[in-house]
């Protein structure tokens, strides 16, 4: 594996001096820990670089400003937020997704992001299904004109299948999931370059 992963639980209190945009601690918070996180994350993940504050960190959908070669995504629940740095190459992109194992989903909501290539297990178990097509989107969303001429892509376009997901009759990349802590579950998408 040639990434990080870090989470961070989030605290009462944001340190002093932190000053952060938008309203609520809650949005703060995981503004703030996702950050926190993904600074660890990238420290580990490129121990030569220097980085800035967290609160300071820019990046897009898929790397950090000015760094193409360091592939991010993020993920938080309402307490705990989790990052993921990646290396470009071996990865053309990567994505993470967190859920609280005791969310609920609602009866037929699987009819939204499921499909019949999905894995017949993902019916049966919507919240995995859910988990792994959202970090499988977010893997696949920030490239996905590489794979397909569809401006808009939704969960429902993609299968997950065993540890693969793809578009249509194609396999695009990797997928796992994996408990954490007890009460969460975090599903990691992987894109490899292609030759």
């Amino acid at each position: 594996m040639d990434y990080r992963i870090v989470y961070k639980n989030f605290s009462d209190q944001l340190p002093a001096g932190i000053t952060l945009r938008g309203e609520g601690l809650i949005p703060k918070q995981q503004f703030y820990f996702s950050r926190l996180a993904l600074l660890e994350a990238l420290s580990h993940q490129f121990p030569e670089s220097k980085w800035p504050a967290c609160q300071n960190l820019s990046f897009d959908y898929l790397s950090v400003e000015g760094r193409p070669d360091a592939l991010v995504s993020l993920a938080h629940t309402k307490d705990l937020a989790i990052a993921l740095a990646a290396s470009a190459p071996p990865y053309l992109s990567v994505g993470i997704d967190l859920e609280k194992k005791n969310r609920v989903v609602k009866e037929g909501a699987h009819r939204h992001y499921l499909n019949q290539k999905d894995d017949p297990i993902l019916f049966e178990r919507p919240l995995l299904g859910w988990t792994l097509k959202e970090a499988a989107f977010k893997a696949l969303d920030p490239i996905k004109k590489q794979f397909t001429a569809t401006e808009v892509l939704v969960l429902k376009d993609l299968w997950v299948n065993g540890d693969r997901f793809g578009l249509n009759d194609e396999v695009i990349g990797l997928v796992y999931i994996e408990e954490l802590l007890e009460d969460y579950w975090v599903a990691v998408a992987t894109i490899p370059y292609r030759q």
